[in-house]
């Protein structure tokens, strides 16, 4: 399990900011912001005030993209996929214009 007061001391220390700051900017006092620190858990309002407080997302903590996308190996499979049939279906299609424009200075 993930002691998000770790994380977000981590996170503050590296903004370079006073923990008077921080606690003015989730509203709470200095004191309070080094008990943040010890906490194992947070509730997920004073979670989004800290997060957007310190521009990063604690939540990405508490689950993993393949666990919350499941299919998305799959999916980024489809979309790869999918790209190189647009960069061909472009070389065609350029190709075809090309051919075009060839036909038409010539017919004229």
């Amino acid at each position: 399990m993930i002691h998000i007061g770790s994380k977000i001391k981590e996170v503050f220390k590296s903004r370079g900011i006073t923990a008077k700051e921080f606690g003015k900017r989730i509203n709470t006092s200095r004191e309070n912001v080094y008990g943040i620190f010890n906490r194992e858990s947070v509730d997920t309002k004073l979670l989004v005030k800290i997060s957007k407080a310190l521009d990063h997302n604690f939540f990405q903590y508490y689950i993993t993209k393949e666990e919350l996308y499941p299919d998305i190996e799959m999916l980024e499979q489809k979309v790869e996929a999918a790209e190189k049939e647009i960069t061909y279906l472009r070389k065609i299609n350029n190709l075809l214009e090309k051919e075009i424009k060839e036909k038409e200075a010539s017919a004229s």
